[in-house]
């Protein structure tokens, strides 16, 4: 049988908090649990928003985005109180920091 829609759990553990750039976001450094590597996990309270679809609707462009100064988004999710973005871990930090040296 198809389902509809189907929830699935993600696990990723958080190792350090980088970029504080973020007004309504936090963003860690983190380890994917099932894929054994190393993401990004941007984490956005959703009661920052009055419609979380909104933001979703701009992870899904990043998302289909092919441009190389855009990060690519690996996939969303979200629980009760957030919404997470998780992307690829660039050791070379934010094109932000990279332009202040």
């Amino acid at each position: 049988m198809i389902y509809p829609c189907q929830k699935a759990q993600v696990s990723f553990e958080y190792i350090s908090e980088i970029g504080q750039e973020g007004r309504n976001s936090k963003v860690y450094f983190a380890k994917d649990s099932n894929l054994d590597g190393e993401i990004v996990i941007k984490e956005i309270l959703k009661s920052s928003f009055e419609d979380n679809n909104l933001y979703f609707d701009e992870a899904r462009k990043l998302y289909k985005s092919s441009h190389p100064n855009v990060v690519q988004v690996s996939y969303a999710c979200e629980d009760d109180a957030n919404i997470y973005i998780a992307m690829p871990f660039y050791k070379n930090g934010s094109l932000k920091k990279v332009s202040e040296y």
